[in-house]
């Protein structure tokens, strides 16, 4: 899954000058931010976690639904096969690909586990079975491709609207067609880490405020108090940062002594 990142997060004020702690999470790395002092009195404190992610990507499996009946015949299945050339040569020795080709039935030329389907189609009448639409793909991005200009795209937008984080494109010509499938699999295989989420847990009597971190949805603990960021898919060495507002106690002159 992939979210709107567009709400910036403002940079802490005034962080540590010595090195700062940092500890990795698989193929992500964490880094921690944060003034090293506070005063005794009950205060605010700031902490900026920076994500980071890595640049060795994971195995894509691709799932690619071809229509072949027989209003794709001529210019639009030449298209096709240009489509399916310039998908194969994206792909490396870690990918794995799946063929389903469909006319009034489907069937299927090869056999993968699935993370993305292409579906590329002339949007020509349904068979009968029911509406093509109403279909639902689970959390499955279906990427949708339009090869004919006499045809309503209505279906095939539908289709990659109902899908988690698919989209539409209209492919009339090869310059187009190039431009669609290549921007497409650029965000497939740049993948890094799959459904990220960051969790921060409050220690002893510190209270957590506030978590900002744009527009990626949260969700907090109401016993623990702790909050959790889900961050979707994590593309090559892509950077979030994500502001933690923290309330301290006060702390007793004695106690202090101790540390």
């Amino acid at each position: 899954m992939s979210f709107n990142d567009d709400e910036p997060i403002v940079a802490i004020q005034d962080v540590s000058e010595e090195k700062p702690e940092a500890f990795l999470a698989k193929k992500t790395k964490v880094t921690i931010f944060n003034k090293p002092e506070a005063p005794l009195e009950e205060s605010e404190h700031k902490v900026m976690l920076e994500l980071r992610s890595g640049n060795e990507r994971s195995g894509v499996d691709l799932v690619t639904v071809l229509d072949v009946s027989g209003s794709m015949e001529g210019e639009k299945l030449a298209k096709l096969k240009s489509a399916m050339e310039i998908v194969i040569s994206k792909l490396s020795p870690i990918d794995r690909l799946s063929v389903v080709t469909f006319a009034g039935d489907s069937r299927s030329l090869t056999d993968a586990r699935v993370v993305g389907i292409l579906l590329m189609s002339d949007v020509g009448q349904q068979n009968a079975g029911g509406d093509a639409a109403q279909v639902p793909v689970g959390n499955v991005p279906v990427y949708t491709f339009g090869f004919g200009a006499d045809r309503d795209p209505k279906v095939l937008k539908t289709i990659a609207k109902n899908s988690m984080g698919g989209t539409f494109s209209n492919v009339q010509n090869q310059d187009n067609l190039r431009i669609a499938f290549s921007q497409c699999l650029a965000g497939l295989l740049t993948v890094v880490v799959q459904d990220l989420k960051l969790t921060v847990t409050q220690i002893k009597s510190t209270s957590i405020e506030k978590v900002s971190s744009g527009n990626y949805p949260q969700s907090r603990d109401v016993v623990g108090g702790s909050v959790t960021v889900s961050f979707g898919d994590r593309y090559n060495k892509k950077v979030r940062k994500v502001m933690v507002d923290l309330l301290l106690p006060a702390v007793g002159r004695q106690s202090c002594c101790w540390l």
